[in-house]
């Protein structure tokens, strides 16, 4: 079995750009749900 260790340094690259390309997708989920969350109050 593959150590993650092992790919890390492997494939650094990689890891970086999935790391980072998770971190923008969560904070873009995020600030929709926060715009969300305001159009609501807005709307009562």
């Amino acid at each position: 079995m593959v150590k993650l260790t092992e790919l890390y340094q492997n494939f650094p690259d990689f890891f970086q750009n999935l790391s980072v390309l998770t971190i923008s997708c969560w904070s873009k989920i995020l600030t929709y749900q926060r715009i969300r969350l305001e159009n609501k109050k807005h709307s009562f």
